[in-house]
């Protein structure tokens, strides 16, 4: 780098970004010269023609439109950047935080039920959601002293749990879904000025209460203690900047809908191109998020001249995921969540504790055999069923502990071989990998069977995973590059697959259900190929039981003594990559068990992986099988998605037990 200062070239990094906003301001141009001729745009702005309907496509629509993507852009990298400096996590960001989800939920529910709360505009509603949510996030990692990796698992927690709720709300008013689901893309299309102002109003304001707090926030990087040393109310300071972070991302989803990533990227990306400098630059950041979502936003409106109307949010994570993974390996050091001690843990869990867990998974089993309810009111008899109405329980029971036990395996698996107590595949990407593969295989294969399936999403999931690690190469000793390269590959296979939920393919309404993570389709084939991997990975993790407690010395430690890290973590990568693989054929990839189960076990005192192993499967098992009997009898004759019930059973459980564990 520095022989590239002494030549008089500029980094290479600067070179790109130089190019992406010679990019943006050339596709904002030409979309705008396409409507209304350059020669003509003075005159359209001082003395515009409201006969002429170019003129008022240029002004209400276009130019309302490019003010937005920077507004929002702009407002969505400073508040991420806020986050991210309040609480010194790198993975502090408003939507991972809860709050898009809780602004989501309180649209949706107000939208659905209370129409008449919007009488004021979305904003407050959304609003007052997102302070809901970050208010539950805060309770949660309260008594964590709100440390990186109690914030952003509580984080994670709530942001999924009102996600499912707001899906829940989704699928039970089909009327509405095309709607719904083109407003959670995240749409920029404007038709006027309001939407911009209300954004604008919100960001400027809150532009200058950073700039007079400039020297508060410089005290904040000293720690709390030498902040109130030095006569900084660091509460004060705190909650207000928050506040007004939070309205600024409930005033971009009031306008636009979700629009995910920005928060996350531009602070991390603005950090990347300026290497070497001090981490927080909340300027750097807006401007960062502003070029990113405008050029984003123009390169979706030439796409759309082709293929119809595209989401901008969703073509946010496509585009905006490679630029992170590529940068990933300029960023700074940082702190990061070091892997959960076993001294956190200090009871051992006892001799019977796994008999007591396969009696549990009995009782479970017996129970959703046994008991639902039909036509005529609730049946106990399973024998008094037919022939055919049995077994295709019994076979929905065995998928559902199949897929439980495969995802809570391959968490485990991820969690001991990355050392991060976040790691899951569903925040490394591997179940979205593994989804856009399956979705692939639909579209492509017409009547693929269980065998190209299964090939499908290993490959899709694996890729997303050895991506995943590849962009994160120093991961063993900063484990929270790893969770910034799985958000951005999980981003970019969300995003392609979410183009088909917005495009209006009949195959639609099929991919809707297996998206929320539903068992009801399950044939025989895939069910008991699904068994059979289970079975088989459980078999060579419990082998493998050994070298797992091994990985735990590190990769350093490891080499002296001759023991193949490298090696293990592959075959356990891949293992992990085949089970989620085989889980999302059958429940789809929204599913809550790969992360919540392992710190279930983990919590219980099942420390070493010999132990652990078969505990994860047996509590995977439990949570799928009971959140399907829930679902399918809760509101019957409409059957509720065991993917979304699960996160209603598994995340109390962890938040009850994160606010315990200190007591």
């Amino acid at each position: 780098m520095i022989g590239t200062r002494r030549s008089g070239f500029l980094p290479a990094r600067h070179v790109f970004a130089l190019l992406v906003l010679a990019a943006t301001l050339f596709l904002a141009w030409r979309g705008l010269d396409a409507l209304l001729p350059t020669a003509r745009w003075l005159q359209a702005v001082q003395a515009p023609d409201p006969a002429d309907p170019q003129t008022l496509v240029f002004l209400q629509s276009a130019m309302p439109r490019l003010a937005m993507s920077l507004l929002a852009g702009a407002a969505l990298g400073l508040a991420g950047s806020v986050f991210q400096h309040l609480f010194s996590n790198p993975l502090a960001d408003p939507s991972l935080l809860g709050a898009a989800s809780g602004a989501q939920l309180a649209l949706t529910l107000a939208l659905l039920y209370a129409p008449g709360a919007l009488a004021f505009g979305p904003e407050p509603v959304a609003w007052a959601g997102a302070a809901l949510a970050l208010g539950l996030v805060f309770a949660s990692a309260f008594r964590q002293g709100f440390s990186p990796s109690g914030l952003v698992l509580a984080g994670l927690v709530i942001n999924l749990y009102l996600g499912a709720l707001a899906s829940l709300l989704v699928l039970f008013n089909h009327d509405f879904l095309s709607e719904l689901f083109l407003w959670q893309a995240g749409s920029l299309a404007q038709s006027g000025w309001s939407g911009p102002f209300a954004v604008a109003s919100r960001l400027l304001p809150f532009a200058v209460l950073m700039a007079l707090l400039r020297r508060p926030l410089r005290l904040l990087e000293l720690g709390d203690a030498s902040s109130r040393a030095l006569g900084l109310g660091v509460g004060w300071t705190r909650g207000l900047l928050l506040a007004g972070a939070t309205l600024l991302v409930a005033s971009v989803i009031g306008s636009t809908g979700l629009i995910g990533f920005v928060g996350l990227a531009a602070p991390h990306i603005s950090r990347a191109l300026r290497a070497g400098r001090r981490a927080f630059d909340p300027w750097g950041a807006a401007i960062t998020g502003a070029i990113l979502l405008a050029f984003v936003d123009q390169v979706t409106r030439e796409l759309s001249a082709f293929a119809g109307e595209i989401p901008t949010g969703s073509v946010v994570a496509v585009m905006g995921g490679p630029l992170l993974l590529a940068l990933l390996s300029r960023m700074p050091r940082s702190p990061a969540p070091p892997p959960l001690p076993t001294s956190t843990y200090p009871r051992p869990a006892y001799a019977g504790a796994l008999g007591w867990l396969a009696l549990a998974l009995l009782l479970v089993t017996a129970l959703s055999l046994s008991a639902a309810r039909m036509r005529g009111g609730w049946s106990f008899d399973p024998w008094a069923l037919e022939g055919l109405i049995l077994q295709g329980r019994a076979l929905r029971i065995a998928a559902a502990a199949g897929a439980g036990a495969g995802l809570a395996l391959s968490g485990f698996l991820l969690q001991r071989i990355t050392g991060n107590p976040l790691a899951s595949p569903e925040l490394l990407g591997v179940s979205q990998g593994a989804g856009l593969g399956l979705v692939l295989a639909m579209l492509l294969v017409p009547g693929a069977g269980t065998g190209a399936m299964l090939l499908f999403t290993s490959a899709g999931g694996l890729a997303a995973l050895l991506l995943v690690l590849g962009a994160s190469r120093r991961g063993a000793r900063e484990p929270n590059l790893p969770l910034l390269a799985g958000v951005a590959v999980g981003g970019i296979a969300s995003g392609v697959t979410s183009f088909f939920l917005a495009s209006g393919d009949p195959r639609v309404a099929i991919l809707l259900s297996w998206f929320s993570g539903s068992i009801g389709r399950v044939q025989g084939a895939s069910g008991s190929a699904l068994v059979c991997i289970v079975l088989l990975g459980l078999g060579l993790s419990a082998a493998m039981h050994r070298n797992l407690d091994t990985l735990l010395i590190g990769r350093d430690a490891a080499r002296p003594i001759g023991f193949p890290h490298g090696a293990v973590s592959f075959a356990g990568l891949a293992l992990a990559a085949v089970l989620t693989a085989a889980a999302t054929i059958t429940v789809g990839p929204l599913s809550f068990v790969g992360l919540m189960a392992p710190h279930l076990v983990r919590r219980a005192g099942f420390r070493t992986a010999g132990q652990a192993v078969p505990a994860a499967a047996l509590a995977g098992a439990i949570l799928l099988v009971a959140a399907d009997w829930i679902g399918r009898n809760i509101a019957y004759p409409w059957p509720i998605s065991a993917g979304l019930l699960v996160t209603f059973l598994a995340g109390p459980l962890i938040l009850a037990g994160k606010l315990g564990r200190n007591r």
